[in-house]
């Protein structure tokens, strides 16, 4: 059939349209007709929308089965035609005008009509719903059709020219239908009848593509933005251009919530049977129709028993509830975008959001940046309290956190909604569902299940008519059945398995052999497949496919597959002869493990256990000897992008078109008055807003042309080199591991010329910084967002070199460092849920030395467990290096430091923790052994001598280094004695630690004996016991070898005579306690200047110690006169003072030279206190010392006698007026 655009006929595309439904109409039988007529009339009055389109399908496959007992499913391959129909159907009198939106709503009816029709007849049904799968690959398929639809006369023709295929086509099949042996239609339908209509259907489907494409990306967006005021004030009167705005609003709502395709997946699963068992389910019966509170239901069984199939017929069945609101999503393993919470629960948003009608109030002018939250909150909205259901299947194909972040959003909407809520699960991971939702209901599904058996007779019946399976004895055909039904355990997925190796076997002989040893599993089943399907590959073609298959971001179809795996890595020269030419083959290697799907042409994984058999992490059957690893499968599809991209042969061809000059001067008017006319004064009002603000003659060709070279290239690329586009946008993320590849030098070429600025986070790939909102924008601070995020170690040291030279804000370094900080602390966890940040080990390695100079301990702590222990000790380094002892502290805790890994510590990094003069950091590297080396902490003791270090912290440095170890010798003499000062300066609480070490040192320094005399003179300056008795006891060992404190024969210490003198300055337990302990020791008082200062302070026991019988000069007689001693020891009764100052010579008939007894003798000035209060009270206090009992010298008669006298009562109380006056 010649192509449509050429033969289009001269009347206008609309005018042909209409005249197409109207035959279409006129040739319908009279109950067809009231069937299209009923249908037309309530798309006028409610115009389609998406829900529609599933209804009409589940409609379909709900009548088939019904009619003819097929577990055989048309509706996903019509969903794309039928929603390219309802879209257009949706346009509205507002946009099109009443006459067309009169034919538009003809075509959905029409449409409806035919596939009603064409259900009666199941083979006729095949083709016709092959046919529209295979257009709909390219229907016009634009949400926001009703914004674009007006402003181009083009679109709007190549929509008509379109639609009148479709209707032609309907046309076709009713005209056959109305005839009385409808098996006519099924050789009349030719291929060729076929080829000429989806010729048509493309020709006009890419013209609309190409149309809609300009349009949407606003070639001329300069010119709308100036006229931006005109299209205001045309709103005012236009509600054309009202709509198009309320539109435009619901768009980008929508937008906001997702753009994911989340309907190609339930399409694929869905084509894969239906079952039968809902019905005879109460409990899902039950669930089905609650409407007064959100009910949950979960569906669960064993790998392979067909939970995401029954979950897709669930949507189907729950589409027929009257008025219903359904959302659903399926996650699959192999499209990584579908495993994140935010995609899944913006799908989920965008599906309830489509349902509102775009004047909603919820459309707001301006659209947010929507949070898990914000979606949830949209997800409680009411609308119209008409029922909703919420499917999600394959949510533990999810992680951890990303399932836990979708179930506690869904946990809030089960308590604060009426939604009713459905899962899947397989039997070992059900229970993450029960811990966060109230499940009401739970199904399992039946090891027992009728389904498996309908599925089995279907297969051997469909097998045996397509000629897939060959049999010589019919009765053989039993035998497979009966050992599949024995075997499958519930399981579809291995019931297919077992058919496809069935089918593949040549003989009745080797069938009977092969169904007499099916295997166990579905490890041993993909074992035996690969066994068999790979043994011609000697290239291991089929290795490289699966690792390709397992890493991909998007699925890759199979002109995808075909170029790429024709890539030699690390060849960069382009060799077309290389190129695979049966790539079917090469997929047939793989055998049962992968398909290739019908509609999309994609190729994957059979089901998510192929893919886990082929990185042997399927539990049963042995593991693959070819089995891989996530990192080596990214590695394999990486390199080969790169070496894909460094062919050389893109962007190379320029344009030889001749670009003639279109002028824009008047272009906007021109577009407003073919569209809305100049009749109306407001019209001309508003082209002054339009008008050109210059005279100059702008020519717009250029860029019309270089837009449509950008475009052709694009098209030409893609479909001559269908690899490309995903290599351009994936191949930075599946070189995360590229580092000692051989294909790094291409890699480098290839980066250099990358736009940092390009480099942004991708839904496709799940990253802990996905949320993160960066506290400054600059292209490096992206880039490195990028790195971290995606662990990316090869962009990230990149990125760290340019951004040394680069601060992310000009003159505000502080900018960095508030980035790298608010990153860090965004990834440490920050509750008991969360779990350590998805990020590999490199990445770690790199992220936790500046945790620790940043100072971000949390990040410090759960990086730590992840990075190698050789890498720790460098890290550690860091630490001291920038003074950060909580790091150093947490670092040290690892087990990287225990035995029997225990490193050895440099002991050089001694000097390096004194330079940040942290005594908690000298002590925590001699806790570890770094302070082995006495000779490096010497030097580095010597350093802190020399700094402006706190003395608090000095001391306790000093006393660290000292306990560990020194080599006093290399101090100068200055150093030393600093040494001993500051440790004999110390506070209390320090003299225990200074203690030890002045012992330490003291001990060690034994060419300066010296030193034991300086120091023991700043302890008897200072009043320190511990310390003079440390001074003491290492001469002790010094000179003796073993000390012998407290022990008679000591050796003599050579005391320079002093020291008692200086212990005496001031009164204190301590000083008593030190004086003692010279005096035991022998020290001598040179001058007796300590004795005479030991009488002053009336120190009587030191004092009587120091006399010793020796001669007292007339010095020592003169001070005790001048100081009254012997005067004040009788008045506060001090007897042991009394007694020692006789022993003197002083005597009770010396009168006082001092000047508060004025020459009163003792006794004088003792009897002239006739107070009767003073008497008694110096009595009573001799008393109580018991003066009167003791055995006193001679010399104490008189005072006896005194006291005798002045307790009897007669005593005289006569005052000597001298002593009065005291």
């Amino acid at each position: 059939m010649a192509l449509a655009i050429r033969n289009a006929a001269p009347l206008k595309p609309e005018i042909r349209l209409a005249q197409a439904v109207s035959e279409f109409e006129a040739s319908l039988g009279d109950g067809h007709k009231e069937v299209f007529r009923t249908t037309r009339k309530a798309a006028l009055r409610t115009a389609p929308i998406p829900s529609d389109v599933m209804r009409l399908t589940a409609e379909i496959d709900s009548r088939v089965r019904k009619q003819h007992g097929l577990s055989r499913c048309f509706g996903p391959r019509l969903t794309n035609i039928l929603q390219a129909v309802q879209q257009f159907a949706a346009l509205g009198d507002t946009v099109v005008g009443g006459s067309q939106n009169l034919v538009a709503c003809g075509v959905w009816s029409a449409v409806r009509t035919t596939l009603y029709m064409a259900v009666n007849y199941a083979s006729y049904l095949e083709k016709l719903s092959l046919l529209f799968m295979t257009a709909g690959r390219q229907a016009p398929r634009y949400q926001a059709l009703a914004t674009i639809y007006p402003q181009s006369e083009t679109l709007q023709s190549c929509l008509s020219e379109y639609f009148i295929v479709v209707v032609h086509v309907c046309q076709k099949i009713q005209k056959y239908g109305n005839r009385s042996a409808f098996g006519q239609f099924k050789s009349s339908l030719n291929d060729a009848d076929l080829k000429g209509y989806q010729a048509d259907l493309e020709v006009w489907g890419n013209a609309i593509k190409d149309q809609a494409t300009v349009l949407l990306n606003q070639v001329i967006h300069h010119e709308s933005q100036e006229n931006n005021k005109s299209r205001m004030l045309m709103s005012w009167w236009s509600a054309s251009a009202r709509r198009q705005q309320a539109l435009e609003r619901k768009m980008r709502w929508l937008d906001a919530c997702s753009r994911y395709d989340f309907q190609t997946t339930w399409k694929q699963i869905r084509k894969r049977g239906s079952t039968s068992l809902l019905p005879t389910w109460p409990d899902y019966q039950q669930w089905k129709q609650e409407i007064e509170s959100t009910s949950a239901i979960l569906f669960s069984g064993k790998v392979g028993a067909g939970k995401s199939v029954t979950m897709a017929n669930i949507v189907d069945d729950v589409y027929l509830v009257e008025n219903a609101i359904v959302v659903y999503f399926f996650c699959r393993h192999d499209i990584q975008e579908s495993l994140k919470s935010r995609i899944i629960l913006g799908s989920l948003a965008r599906q309830y959001l489509s349902y509102f009608p775009e004047d909603n109030g919820v459309f707001k002018e301006g659209v947010p940046s929507l949070d898990l939250d914000e979606l949830t909150t949209l997800m409680k909205l009411k609308c119209d309290n008409r029922p909703r259901y919420l499917l999600l299947d394959g949510l533990d194909e999810c992680s951890e956190e990303e399932r836990r972040s979708v179930l506690l959003q869904l946990s809030f909407l089960q308590r604060h909604s009426s939604w009713r809520l459905g899962f899947s699960a397989r039997l070992s991971t059900e229970s993450f569902i029960q811990r966060h939702i109230t499940l009401r209901r739970h199904i399992s599904l039946p090891i027992l299940n009728p389904d498996i058996e309908r599925y089995i007779d279907n297969e051997l019946e469909n097998r045996l008519s397509s000629g897939q399976l060959t049999l010589g004895d019919p009765n053989l055909l039993f035998e497979i059945r009966n050992a599949l039904l024995s075997g499958a355990n519930g399981m579809f997925l291995w019931v297919a398995l077992q058919l496809d190796q069935v089918c593949s076997e040549i003989s009745d002989h080797a069938i009977r052999l092969a169904i007499k040893s099916l295997p166990r599993d579905l490890s041993e089943t993909y074992a035996r497949i690969l066994g068999e399907s790979s043994a011609r590959d000697t290239g291991r073609h089929h290795v490289r496919l699966f690792k390709f298959l397992a890493a991909a971001y998007t699925p890759l179809t199979i002109d995808q597959i075909q170029e790429v795996a024709s890539v030699t890595i690390g060849d960069a020269t382009w060799d077309p002869s290389k190129r695979i030419n049966n790539i079917r083959r090469v997929v047939g290697f793989c055998g049962s493990l992968v398909m290739i799907q019908e509609e999309e042409q994609t190729v994957q994984f059979v089901h998510h256990s192929a893919r886990s058999f082929c990185q042997g992490v399927l539990e049963g059957f042995g593991r693959w000897k070819f089995c891989f690893s996530d990192d080596e499968a990214h590695r394999e599809i990486g390199e080969t992008a790169v070496t894909y991209l460094s062919y050389g042969i893109f962007d190379t061809r320029l344009s030889t078109q001749l670009m003639p000059k279109v002028k824009v001067d008047g272009f906007a008017q021109r577009i407003v008055q073919q569209t809305i006319g100049t009749s109306n004064p407001i019209v001309n009002l508003a082209l002054d807003f339009v008008m050109p603000k210059t005279d100059s003659d702008r020519d717009i060709a250029h860029f019309l042309t270089h837009t449509h070279q950008r475009t052709s290239a694009t098209e030409f690329e893609s479909t001559n080199h269908p690899f490309l586009p995903y290599a351009r946008e994936f191949w930075i993320l599946h070189t995360r591991n590229i580092e000692n590849s051989e294909v790094h030098r291409l890699w480098e070429q290839l980066f250099n010329e990358v736009d940092l600025s390009h480099l942004q986070l991708t839904p496709h790939v799940a990253g802990p910084l996905d949320h993160f909102k960066a506290p400054c924008k600059h292209p490096i601070a992206s880039a490195f967002l990028w790195a971290v995020n995606y662990s990316h170690v090869a962009v990230f040291d990149r990125v760290m070199d340019l951004g040394r030279n680069h601060p992310f804000a000009p003159g505000l370094p502080w900018a960095r460092f508030r980035f790298f900080r608010s990153l860090l602390q965004y990834l440490q966890p920050h509750g008991p849920f969360d779990k350590v940040p998805r990020l590999n080990r490199q990445m770690i390695r790199r992220l936790l030395p500046m945790a620790v100079v940043l100072r971000v301990y949390h990040a410090v702590e759960w990086m730590l467990p992840h990075v190698d222990p050789a890498q720790i000790l460098s890290v550690f380094e860091v630490a001291i290096s920038c003074g950060n002892y909580t790091s150093a502290a947490i670092l040290s805790s690892n087990a990287a430091f225990s035995p029997p890994n225990k490193p050895i510590i440099p002991t050089e990094l001694m000097l390096l923790a004194a330079s940040t003069h942290d005594p908690r950091m000298i002590g925590l590297l001699a806790k570890m052994g770094a302070a082995r080396s006495a000779h490096t902490n010497t030097s580095a003791l010597s350093s802190l001598l020399h700094s402006d270090m706190h003395h608090g912290a000095l001391l306790e440095a000093t006393a660290i280094l000292a306990n560990a170890g020194l080599q006093p010798n290399t101090l100068n003499s200055r150093d030393k004695f600093a040494v001993f000062q500051l440790l004999a300066l110390g506070p209390e609480t320090s003299a225990k630690m200074a203690l030890g070490s002045v012992e330490s040192i003291l001990a060690a320094d034994s060419d300066f004996p010296r030193l034991h005399q300086q120091i023991l003179q700043r302890a008897c300056s200072i009043g320190s016991f511990d310390l003079a008795n440390a001074v003491l006891a290492s001469y002790d060992n010094f000179t003796t070898g073993e000390r012998k404190v407290g022990i008679s024969k000591v050796p003599h210490f050579p005391f320079e005579g002093n020291e008692l003198v200086l212990i005496l300055q001031m009164v204190s337990e301590s000083r008593t306690k030190l004086a003692s302990l010279l005096v035991n020791r022998g020290c001598h008082d040179k001058d007796r200047r300590g004795f005479r200062r030991a009488l002053v302070l009336r120190h009587w026991q030191l004092a009587d110690a120091l006399l010793n019988g020796r001669d007292l000069t007339s010095d020592t007689l003169t001070l005790c006169d001048n100081h009254e001693l012997l005067h004040l020891c009788l008045f506060q009764g001090d007897l042991i003072g009394i007694n020692v100052l006789l022993k003197i010579g002083i005597s009770f008939e010396n009168p006082s030279t001092g000047p508060l007894f004025k020459h009163a003798t003792p006794m004088q000035a003792l009897l002239a206190q006739d107070s009767e209060y003073f008497i008694r009270l110096s009595m009573v206090e001799l008393h109580i010392r018991g003066a009167l009992s003791m055995d006193v010298p001679t010399k104490f008669s008189d005072l006896r006698t005194a006291v005798k006298r002045l307790l009897s009562p007669s005593s005289s109380s006569a005052w000597d007026p001298q002593i009065q006056q005291i």
